[in-house]
Parts: structure tokens; C-alpha cells; sequence
């Protein structure tokens, strides 16, 4: 596991400081769902990075008007 740690540090008065503690925290996956879930992500994920890069590309190659 690898927690994620943030204290977040206010200003409560000219004297005084204020400090919380943010801890956050993923359970580990269990190794079977592991190759599932990358299924799952390549076959939905990927389709969308394909759009993005087609979407950039025509912006970028677009002619632009001033």
C-alpha cells in the first residue's frame, strides 16, 4: 500500500496555526482481479485516448482564422 499523506496548514489567527491531517489510502487489489481490471481498462480506456489523439490532431492541423 502506498498512503497518501497531505497536511494542509491555515492560518487560524496572527498567533496561531492550524494544521489537519489528510490520510488517504487505496486497498491493495487482490492479484486475481489485477489482469481483469487491466482487461477492462485497455478495452475501455483505450477507444477514448484514440478519440483525444484524433480530436488533437484535427485542431492542430486545421486551418486557423485570425
Amino acid at each position: 500500500m502506498s498512503p497518501n499523506v497531505d497536511f494542509p496548514i491555515d492560518s487560524a489567527t496572527p498567533t496561531r496555526t492550524r494544521v489537519a491531517l489528510a490520510f488517504d489510502v487505496d486497498p491493495p487489489v487482490p492479484r486475481i482481479l489485477k489482469p481483469l481490471a487491466n482487461r477492462w481498462l485497455r478495452r475501455s480506456i483505450r477507444p477514448l485516448h484514440v478519440k483525444d489523439l484524433q480530436q488533437l490532431k484535427d485542431l492542430v492541423e486545421a486551418p486557423h482564422v485570425r
